[in-house]
């Protein structure tokens, strides 16, 4: 996505998650892309949102005859992928993210273990969107948990990865 399609794209999902479009959450969001580098058409964090509109960018996992069946996706029209990025930014599992950007603030904390958890779980490494936050001049990076750790911890119990009883293997939960 452009950079001028970006400029489009995030206050308007910032509006639609419900939080204050402002340059501190645009910031944020431009951070987040920069560390995404997604190339799916329309969806600039990479979202795994499937709808009738949207077509695979990649395949992240296939059932057992090799269809893919979840991937992120590519989006048909702007709206479409601001409508499938807001839908998964409202689950429970990012609930961290939507707290920190009803905030509005320009500092991010390396120990906020809910922030960790929520960007895990997208599939992005809390480590890099730190990175990109802080070396592309978004904002400042500290130390420490920026609050109570107690409902970090609760946060980002809701959102690791449960072992699904069938295969023993590890299965994420939602949509990223």
């Amino acid at each position: 996505m452009t950079t001028e399609d970006q400029k489009i794209f995030f206050p308007r999902l910032l509006e639609l998650i419900g939080v204050p479009n402002t340059r501190n959450n645009r910031n944020f969001m431009y951070a987040w892309s920069s560390a995404e580098s997604s190339k799916a058409k329309n969806n600039p964090l990479a979202t795994t949102w499937k709808t009738e509109y949207s077509s695979y960018f990649n395949c992240l996992k296939k059932d057992a005859s090799g269809n893919c069946i979840l991937g992120v996706q590519n989006y048909k029209t702007m709206e479409i992928g601001l409508s499938a990025t807001a839908k998964t930014l409202k689950q429970d599992f990012y609930k961290a993210i939507i707290k920190h950007l009803k905030k509005d603030t320009d500092t991010v904390y390396r120990g906020n273990l809910a922030m960790k958890a929520a960007f895990d779980k997208w599939g992005t490494t809390y480590k890099l969107f730190l990175t990109r936050y802080e070396n592309g001049k978004y904002g400042k990076v500290k130390s420490g948990t920026g609050g109570s750790t107690l409902p970090w911890l609760l946060a980002a119990a809701a959102a690791i990865t449960v072992t699904a009883a069938t295969s023993g293997k590890r299965k994420r939960q939602g949509f990223r």
